[in-house]
């Protein structure tokens, strides 16, 4: 690396990490798994060529999230998502400001020219003194490995090489630099140690240490491949009003029930809407299953494989080790699965592409590498193995049985006699597809609750209902003292996890309470005759799979959380003044009988809106259109009583669907139609009137 090209790379660091903004560091953008945007992943990977701190493990940034399985340490804590050395706290969050404090100091020390207080800091020395180079404004040697600093201080006639704290040493190397600048004088040093034999056995005892904390999990991973977000549409899907309702009813909350007499094709719709919006996947094996310590690719050694890295060297600097990221080589697996027509005549021009993608996310300074990335991806795609067409990674369908009494059956619980009585969770399905879902936050993952009320629901699945409403995370269980499980206390609903509930009404089910129906957009199914008879003879297309193009699922996350965050579109903004007369009618019959609606209710007609007109292919839906579905989704499911609690209500419920003059119909922007026939909602009205006659109690399912 030339020194302009280092200049450049430190700016951008500064740019990326100034001092000011790591006293504000949360711990996502300190450590995280995606890592391109963290400060140890710029620290490790990013700013390799302003000096490495690679090889040991990753406690050496204090505090880590999980990659994969990690084993108990007498010097470390864990809560299953971040493992931390117990001497900086006791909680994920004290040991994270006790850390960050300890940078804030190196930074603000190497600022100040301030070089003998590092010493005195708890970091490791490695990591602390690359920290107080990048904000030293390059006035340090880039040069941060204890043994080999003291090495070259002691062949330069240091005569307390071995003991002198390291800002002694790097004062004592600086004076010997006669005026050269420091970075090319520190490359200098740094290759004099890489010739030496005590590098030479340095490395070799490092490649030979077993790292005892760690234990790396081989389990097969799924992969999913991310396009760029198209515009979320449904014209090539089948089209009904269900389908098109469903949609913008998962595009404005993440819950939906579907109800309906059995075989209705409930359960077939969601499958189908999930499938439509299937990410593909496959399954691949971890890369240490295709790779092997001793194997040689492209004139380099595989000398180290950790969870997420595999570690070359070559003849030339055969101590140096050149890490290869996992992400890296999945993103090149990604391009070739995607342009197989690549992947058999393969050109250099092939990173830049992969490198310039949307999607690119790793390390990008690994130039000179490609042909050797090319070779290991051919080998992995070569092995890996193809998911089965049926096998959608992101829609999970589970049955509700009747045993459901708790929540055990959607998220696990805690065994403590497994693993020789120091404890274990026991994960369900559900809990691990949540997981992965918040893994992948760029798709949408569709959980299918089969028959949910084949159980009460109230006993499953009440910790979903506040956690959804209130983004707080939900309680696994309380670990107990001196308990080795690795599974997180907690877990947060991720917001691309959309779940929907079918529901049958027979004497077998249990109905559902107003606190769970005014959680959700309730859509009753009723098939129309013509359809339902044409499966007599075998005419019905609805059955036919259809897959929308690369990139739209990922629009429908995208547009998914632009519906949710709260922007009225302009164009929205006279649909709902047209709304708000229709439920202010409504609410005014509602609240005489106790059934008026609230905050949450208004909210979610508002997203519910938003998400129909973005979602309408051709003419767009009027205000009463919209108010008519929502009142019937949202409104009258929560109705429910005999003749003398509901009688009235229903009989002026109907007049507000019928009577024009029942409101002021001169609100912009005007309705076409006649008035404000709200036609569906009549039909279910005069339908729960019915009910009311021959039984003397009704309710909307």
């Amino acid at each position: 690396m030339t020194k302009d090209e280092a200049n450049k790379l430190y700016n951008e660091f500064q740019s990326k990490f100034p001092l000011e903004r790591l006293k504000d560091l949360k711990l996502e953008e300190y450590t995280n798994l995606n890592r391109e945007d963290s400060f140890c992943y710029w620290l490790e990977t990013k700013t390799e060529s302003l000096g490495s701190i690679w090889g040991g493990s990753a406690y050496k940034f204090g505090i880590f999230k999980i990659s994969g399985e990690i084993k108990p340490s007498n010097k470390a804590l864990n809560d299953g998502v971040y493992a931390w050395y117990k001497k900086y706290g006791d909680t994920r969050d004290k040991a994270y400001q006790a850390i960050l404090s300890n940078i804030i100091k190196v930074a603000e020390a190497a600022h100040q020219n301030n070089f003998s207080l590092i010493d005195s800091i708890d970091l490791g020395v490695s990591y602390k003194w690359k920290i107080a180079y990048l904000y030293s404004n390059m006035c340090l040697l880039n040069f941060y490995k204890e043994a080999g600093i003291r090495y070259i201080a002691k062949k330069h006639g240091m005569e307390n090489a071995k003991k002198a704290s390291i800002s002694q040493i790097q004062a004592y190397l600086i004076a010997f630099s006669h005026g050269k600048d420091l970075f090319d004088y520190s490359s200098e040093l740094w290759n004099e140690w890489l010739e030496s034999d005590e590098c030479k056995k340095q490395n070799d005892k490092e490649l030979s240490y077993e790292d005892d904390t760690f234990e790396f999990n081989k389990s097969v991973e799924t992969y999913f491949r991310i396009s760029s977000g198209q515009a979320f549409s449904l014209k090539n899907f089948e089209q009904n009003k269900y389908i098109s309702r469903y949609a913008a009813s998962l595009l404005a909350k993440s819950f939906t029930i579907l109800t309906g007499n059995s075989g209705t094709g409930k359960t077939r719709i969601a499958l189908k809407l999930s499938h439509y919006l299937n990410v593909p996947s496959y399954s691949m094996n971890d890369a240490m299953e295709y790779f092997k310590v001793g194997d040689s690719i492209n004139e380099w050694t595989v000398r180290k494989i950790s969870d997420d890295t595999i570690y070359l060297s070559n003849e030339k600097e055969p101590t140096r080790l050149r890490p290869i990221q996992k992400g890296l080589l999945q993103e090149f697996i990604d391009f070739y699965t995607e342009n197989p027509e690549k992947f058999i005549k393969q050109s250099s021009e092939d990173r830049g592409a992969i490198r310039d993608s949307s999607n690119a996310k790793y390390d990008k300074y690994l130039y000179g590498f490609d042909a050797t990335i090319r070779v290991m991806a051919k080998k992995v795609l070569e092995n890996k193995t193809e998911n089965d067409s049926e096998n959608f990674k992101n829609t999970l369908l589970i049955p509700v049985g009747a045993d459901w009494t708790d929540n055990t059956k959607i998220l696990g619980y805690f065994n403590p006699l497994a693993n020789d009585g120091k404890g274990e969770y026991v994960k369900t399905e559900i809990l691990e597809f949540i997981e992965t879902a918040s893994e992948n936050t760029e798709i949408p993952f569709f959980l299918i609750l089969d028959e949910m009320n084949l159980s009460h629901v109230e006993r499953y699945f009440s910790d979903f209902l506040s956690a959804m409403e209130s983004g707080e995370p939900i309680l696994l269980y309380k670990r107990p003292e001196g308990c080795e499980c690795t599974t997180s206390e907690k877990i947060t609903l991720p917001k691309n996890l959309f779940v929907t509930g079918t529901v049958n009404i027979d004497e077998t089910t249990y109905m559902f309470s107003p606190k769970v129906l005014d959680r959700a957009n309730v859509i009753e199914f009723k098939p129309e005759m013509n359809d339902v008879l044409n499966n007599l003879f075998g005419t019905s297309n609805g059955d036919k799979e259809k897959v929308a193009e690369p990139g739209v699922a990922e629009g429908f996350m995208q547009l998914a959380n632009e519906v949710r965050s709260g922007t009225i579109p302009s164009e929205v903004q006279p649909i709902l003044e047209g709304i708000k007369p229709i439920l202010e009618a409504f609410y005014k019959e509602l609240e005489k009988c106790g059934f008026e609606f609230a905050y949450r209710t208004v909210k979610e007609i508002r997203l519910y809106a938003i998400a129909a007109y973005k979602t309408a292919e051709g003419e767009k839906p009027t205000a009463a259109e919209i108010a008519d579905i929502q009142i019937l989704q949202k409104i009258l499911p929560k109705i429910h009583g005999n003749k003398k609690q509901i009688g009235n209500l229903l009989d002026e419920l109907e007049k507000l669907c019928i009577n024009k003059g029942s409101i002021d119909s001169s609100v912009t922007p005007p309705i076409t139609g006649t008035g404000y026939n709200l036609s569906d909602s009549l039909a279910k009205i005069r339908q729960m009137k019915d009910k009311l006659d021959r039984f003397q109690y009704a309710n909307f399912i």
